[in-house]
């Protein structure tokens, strides 16, 4: 059995790019003018044996005169009569453009996905009430999805903007929900929420083979975010055992009288540890790239992070740094700039002269971030671990969130919103991140058993993290 999806909108509103996010590939043409899909394209989502899932591209309704409007309602069949004017796709391409689209959602489409500028008023979109007659007229289930929402939103701000929606078209009852689904900004978790709502709308011989076909998405999905969990468990557990030998600290050293030696080990420490960080955040970043099917990492030679080289890493697109240290705040954001400058910008600069002497190693330690562990050895602080967590999190969010029909990483895409619900979760939790950085210093606890901890507690953070962001929407 095979189940179809049309996707319809005016033209040039961004149906191919939000294909491209839906079907995570490339597929027909994306430019920045009208009718640029002139065909009916058919794209398989999902498929089990002889059962698939099918999402249709089609060409963009173009503008329709009023006049059409009304003879069609004279007649007693519009649709049929609409579609018996011949016309020529080279000198009418707006009525040829919406001929396709509609003889498709006629004669192939169960769900129809009409998508909307989020951003326009719906009132004063001339030609809105004109297309929705004609998906009146057609009386499929539709689904209206937001596009160009701006970036991640509050629930508020989406809310908001759905309620703007559906007071403008709550005279259209084929119209049975709208859901915001921009095609640069989404997440899984919102697309989840489309699949929960179109079950229901499906004639009842539908709705078993759809459920197998939804439960298939959402098992690859949920591969997806525990593998995503993993690996920043595992960037988060190398960080809490990375650990830089140091000599013993004499007692002039304690007064900040000594000859400078350990001032220089511990700067070389902290330099060495800080590119060591960079390096396991690129390696986590690209991961997640992967995982999600997405492009932006570089085949060139990772630069080395010295003083001579403070550049971004080359493995990761600086767009993906952007992102991330977009979305921080405070600390988080120090981090960053810290790993960018491979740790010699000495974490939001919070020197405080201890370089200049006169201060005990030990304040000095601290100010690179650094603590001194058994066994002479210094590693990252309490403080600075959990920063790393913040900003492991808020990775995953903007990787996550990047539809592939936006391209490689291109552009910013920051939330204060993400930071706000991110510190509001794991604050619940601090005791149990600083209890796993503890164990960094504890010869009995193997690194795996740290892992295995690390990835639960990584996993119930991120779900609450999510169901914050998305209230309402059933993730597992």
């Amino acid at each position: 059995m095979q189940i179809n999806f049309s996707l319809i909108s005016h033209t040039n509103v961004g149906k191919t790019t939000l294909a491209r996010t839906l079907l995570r590939q490339e597929v027909g043409d994306v430019l920045d003018r009208e009718h640029v899909t002139q065909q009916c394209e058919a794209y398989t989502m999902f498929e089990i044996q002889e059962d698939c899932l099918v999402l249709w591209d089609t060409p963009g309704f173009g503008f329709i005169s009023p006049q059409l409007i009304e003879d069609l309602k004279a007649t007693n069949s519009p649709i049929e009569t609409f579609l018996a004017q011949t016309v020529s796709s080279r000198t009418e391409s707006t009525l040829w453009s919406s001929q396709l689209a509609i003889k498709n959602i006629q004669e192939t489409a169960d769900i129809v996905l009409y998508l909307a500028d989020a951003k326009s008023d719906p009132a004063w979109l001339p030609y809105l009430s004109i297309e929705m007659e004609i998906l009146g007229w057609l009386d499929k289930p539709t689904i209206l999805l937001l596009n160009q929402t701006g970036g991640p939103q509050s629930s508020e701000d989406e809310t908001t903007e759905r309620e703007t929606w559906y007071n403008q078209l709550k005279g259209y009852s084929f119209i049975k929900t709208i859901i915001s689904l921009d095609a640069f900004t989404r997440c899984w978790v919102q697309e989840g929420e489309l699949f929960n709502t179109i079950g229901p709308l499906l004639p009842l011989e539908q709705q078993t083979v759809y459920e197998r076909l939804k439960s298939a998405w959402k098992e690859e999905n949920f591969r997806v975010f525990h593998s995503s969990i993993l690996e920043l468990a595992k960037h988060l557990t190398e960080s809490i055992f990375d650990a830089m030998p140091v000599s013993d600290e004499s007692l002039l050293d304690k007064l900040g009288l000594g000859n400078g030696d350990r001032k220089k080990e511990l700067k070389q420490a902290h330099q060495q540890m800080s590119e060591r960080l960079a390096q396991r955040m690129i390696d986590m970043t690209n991961q997640l790239i992967h995982l999600h099917q997405l492009e932006g990492h570089s085949t060139q030679k990772a630069q080395s992070l010295t003083q001579n080289h403070l550049r971004i890493p080359e493995k990761v697109n600086e767009s993906i740094w952007s992102a991330i240290g977009g979305a921080a705040t405070g600390a988080a954001a120090g981090l960053v700039t810290d790993l960018l400058a491979g740790g010699l910008s000495f974490f939001g600069g919070a020197v405080l002269g201890a370089i200049g002497g006169g201060t005990g190693t030990y304040f000095l330690a601290k100010s690179y971030n650094l603590i001194q562990g058994n066994n002479n050895v210094v590693r990252w602080t309490k403080n600075h671990f959990f920063e790393q967590v913040q900003l492991a999190l808020l990775s995953y969010l903007a990787v996550a969130h990047y539809g592939r029909g936006r391209g490689e990483w291109k552009e910013t895409n920051s939330s204060q919103h993400w930071q706000h619900t991110i510190q509001q979760v794991l604050g619940q939790y601090r005791d149990q991140f600083d209890q796993l950085w503890a164990q960094g210093d504890n010869d009995s606890v193997s690194q795996e058993q740290t892992l295995a901890k690390m990835t639960d507690l990584l996993k119930l953070c991120m779900t609450l993290v999510l169901q914050k962001l998305y209230p309402g929407v059933m993730i597992f």
